[in-house]
């Protein structure tokens, strides 16, 4: 079973636990009804870039290079929705990290 990235208003949703899977495939990242689980598996690469001491830009070319764990989301354009992309950390990835450091 995969871990609750959070939990999902919207009315498709009803207040569901969102895993990974659905997290990415249905762009919950990308709705404004999406709260966080506070130990969601996932966590935005502001946070990481705070906790690390880093921009966020470093953040995301880490996690290009294969540094940090992470991964890049895409949503596709449906209707007059404009393609999203965004990055996210992996929270382990991070730990791993600062333990290295």
């Amino acid at each position: 079973m995969e871990k609750i990235v959070g939990v999902c208003q919207h009315y498709l949703h009803e207040g569901e636990g969102i895993d990974i899977g659905t997290f990415e495939y249905k762009g919950c990242w990308a709705c404004l009804y999406f709260d966080w689980s506070e130990n969601s598996p996932l966590i935005s690469t502001k946070e990481a870039a705070t906790q690390l001491g880093v921009s966020p830009a470093t953040v995301k070319r880490w996690i290009r290079k294969g540094k940090l764990k992470g991964k890049l989301f895409e949503r596709v354009r449906s209707g007059w929705n404009p393609p999203k992309k965004k990055y996210f950390v992996f929270r382990d990835g991070l730990e791993e990290l600062l333990r290295r450091r």
